[in-house]
């Protein structure tokens, strides 16, 4: 069963003050103190996964995720949206996916249209990804 965290929302003037409290001061999972933030839940949950491409390939990897995978990701039920992180430099990067729920989530995982595209891409990589799951927790 999936824990819905109360976060707090930063004031609008300073985003950092609630970030900081919520790392250096409370911990993580704990509950926020009254009054440090506005409460919001987590409406999203992710998928990350980190990358190590041959740094001359890294623009080809993302050229393939633009091309082959993002039309897949957007016919998946509850896909949200992606982000792709890179440093051309050392062919670092991460793509983050986010679902409306974990089991669409989860359904992503085993779906058959990525293979091919996930398959073209392996040749690009120096080192195969490391997929993880998260809850996506909205701090405005």
């Amino acid at each position: 069963m999936r824990r819905h965290h109360k976060v707090p929302s930063a004031n609008p003037r300073d985003h950092t003050s609630c970030i900081v409290k919520l790392y250096t001061l409370y911990g993580w999972p704990q509950p926020w103190p009254a009054g440090a933030c506005h409460p919001r839940e987590h409406t999203m949950f992710a998928r990350v996964a980190h990358v190590q491409a041959k740094p001359e390939k890294i623009g080809e990897v993302v050229a393939l995720y633009t091309s082959s995978v993002m039309p897949v990701l957007q016919q998946l039920q509850g896909f949200k949206g992606t982000y792709l992180l890179t440093d051309p430099d050392t062919g670092k990067g991460m793509s983050i996916t986010l679902w409306e729920t974990e089991a669409d989530r989860l359904a992503s995982d085993s779906e058959a249209a990525l293979h091919g595209p996930i398959v073209q891409v392996m040749p690009l990589l120096a080192a195969p990804p490391v997929v993880l799951g998260f809850d996506a927790i909205e701090v405005v």
